[in-house]
């Protein structure tokens, strides 16, 4: 048997007498190792990269939005049941949604542009709120109190912790759940503001009048 080039993945080459390799005989182990050599220095400068362009975002996010993130970390921390369930179901009925709408002939515009410009941009967002939010607790437990006014300290401080931290498997997969259930539910909020509670004047004494009764 006469044949050309033998490359080996994780195997030797036996050579039987009379047969002819005319060919190179490689071997995809080395080059397998090489390039895992090769792509550890690249995925450092895409995670430094993806850092930094983070904290641009955040710090942005922490000027112009500083009391809808307070808002929307208060979330987090009095409702983190809600939060998760929202999160959850959002993770999965918005890309659902949209993938539906691809279907239809009037909603695939509609679905096209949830599924590759909205939804990125609503997962990167909730990622920062839950980074903003991972900053804030921690300058909280420093420093014995959370950062007055805009939120900067814990914009930076908190992208650069979720960062390291998603190294771990699905740290940065929860995180974005929490964050697009807060997400979610701060914007449920403005849809359908809660009513407060109506006090009237009784002369035995205050009384509180639920919206439903009134």
């Amino acid at each position: 048997t006469t044949v050309g080039r033998v490359s080996t993945l994780g195997g030797t080459v036996t050579q039987a007498p009379g047969a002819e390799i005319t060919g190179r005989m490689a071997s995809f182990d080395v080059d397998l190792a090489a390039l895992a050599l090769l792509l550890i220095p690249l995925a450092l400068a895409l995670a430094v990269g993806f850092a930094i362009a983070g904290i641009a975002a955040a710090l942005l996010v922490a000027a112009f939005g500083a009391r809808q993130v307070r808002d929307t970390e208060a979330l987090i921390s009095e409702r983190p049941g809600h939060v998760l369930v929202a999160g959850i179901a959002g993770s999965i009925g918005l890309p659902l949604g949209a993938a539906m709408l691809i279907f239809t002939v009037i909603g695939a515009p509609i679905g096209f542009a949830m599924l590759f410009a909205v939804l990125p941009v609503l997962l990167f967002l909730a990622w920062l709120v839950a980074a903003i939010w991972i900053g804030d607790w921690l300058v909280a437990h420093t420093r014995g109190e959370r950062e007055p006014g805009r939120p900067y300290r814990a914009a930076v401080l908190g992208v650069i912790v979720l960062t390291l931290a998603s190294i771990l498997p699905f740290v940065s997969a929860i995180a974005t759940v929490f964050g697009l259930g807060a997400l979610l539910l701060a914007g449920w909020r403005v849809l359908k503001p809660e009513q407060p509670v109506r006090t009237t004047m009784d002369p035995m004494g205050p009384m509180q009048v639920s919206p439903s009764a009134s």
